[in-house]
Order: C-alpha cells, then sequence, then structure tokens
C-alpha cells in the first residue's frame, strides 16, 4: 500500500490523503481507517486518532 510507505518514510501527510482516499472509496476499508489512526499517535494528535480507531 503506497500510504504504508509514506508513513515509513515520514511523508504523514501524503499518507493522510491517501488513506482518507481510501476510506471514501470504501467505508468498510478497515485497514485505512487503522492506518490513519496509527499516523495521528505518531503524531500525538490523539484526539483524532480515537476517531479512526472507533
Amino acid at each position: 500500500m503506497i500510504g504504508l510507505k509514506n508513513q515509513e518514510v515520514g511523508n504523514f501527510d501524503e499518507a493522510k490523503s491517501l488513506f482518507l482516499n481510501a476510506i471514501e472509496l470504501n467505508s468498510k476499508n478497515n485497514k485505512a481507517y487503522i492506518n490513519l489512526a496509527n499516523i495521528y499517535v505518531l503524531q500525538n494528535e490523539f484526539n483524532k486518532s480515537i476517531l479512526y480507531f472507533l
């Protein structure tokens, strides 16, 4: 997944954009929600992270 590669190298904004796009295309894509939540955790944005873990 391209989003994960961007996350691995620290391109969090691009990764977030890709995961949000994946969610828009398929709202049942649980992996995209979890990956997006993980990025928010890495950025210490825990309140935003919770929204995507739920």
